[in-house]
């Protein structure tokens, strides 16, 4: 005869919601200066629940939008609201992640066409079927600045968002996720606001200083500074044949 069956429960979520609080509030708190006794402070737990979760979720509006004109959610925002005080990223407990397209920031910054216009050049596309020697080895270095101005801004990016997150008194840990661009799934607004804010504030490799846009593009500013790729390929084949001579 074989033993009783297991039985799974799946509660709703208003079920299982109602039961998680229903146990905490029948909990009791110790007041150390008498010594004594009383119930759980629950309106503090709850509103520290409620805003928990409004940060994992990503926002207020995110937590509401099932029905975010009702009198219920109003309510709600003000409890979230005066208990973030404004710092609602302090109060998540997943991690944050935020996802990063390196060529699609690129392709904004102009450094994309920077980087198409240097291998126009070295390759000569319009009259040039096979690369000189010479040709080839300003494209190969080309190519590896592209690719180490890739790596560089993304490990500045992911030292600023972190730098951003913690300021904003983040605890939990937060991850940056290289994806391409026809590959970024959703996020939330508190990562997306300090992906915002980490585009403004990330150093280019190039010069080491955010992007530049008073004169036009970022791409600009470097065209004017005289730091393209074509420029600073030659630049590093100049300096390694020195090098070696």
């Amino acid at each position: 005869m074989s033993g009783p069956e297991a039985v799974t429960v799946d509660l709703r979520p208003r079920e299982w919601a109602t039961a998680a609080l229903t146990v905490a509030a029948r909990q009791t708190r110790t007041l150390e200066l008498f010594g004594t006794r009383l119930p759980v402070d629950f309106a503090d737990l709850l509103a520290h629940v409620v805003t928990t979760v409004a940060a994992n979720v990503g926002d207020v509006d995110t937590l509401l939008a099932g029905r975010p004109d009702s009198w219920q959610a109003t309510l709600v925002r003000q409890l979230v609201e005066g208990t973030a005080g404004g710092r609602l990223l302090r109060w998540r407990t997943e991690p944050l992640l935020v996802h990063l397209d390196v060529d699609g920031v690129f392709a904004r910054l102009g450094l994309l066409d920077l980087y198409r216009e240097a291998i126009a050049e070295a390759t000569g596309l319009a009259t040039t079927h096979e690369l000189t020697g010479r040709a080839r080895a300003l494209v190969d270095a080309i190519d590896y600045l592209m690719d180490l101005d890739r790596a560089r801004y993304l490990t500045a990016y992911t030292r600023v968002v972190r730098e951003l997150a913690a300021a904003r008194g983040a605890t939990v840990p937060v991850e940056v996720v290289p994806v391409d661009g026809a590959e970024i799934p959703w996020w939330d607004l508190l990562a997306g606001e300090l992906h915002q804010a980490a585009l403004r504030r990330t150093p280019l490799p190039m010069t080491g200083t955010p992007p530049d846009w008073t004169t036009g593009t970022p791409a600009d500013a470097l065209r004017a500074a005289g730091l393209t790729y074509t420029a600073r390929a030659r630049l590093a084949l100049t300096r390694a044949r020195q090098a070696v001579a």
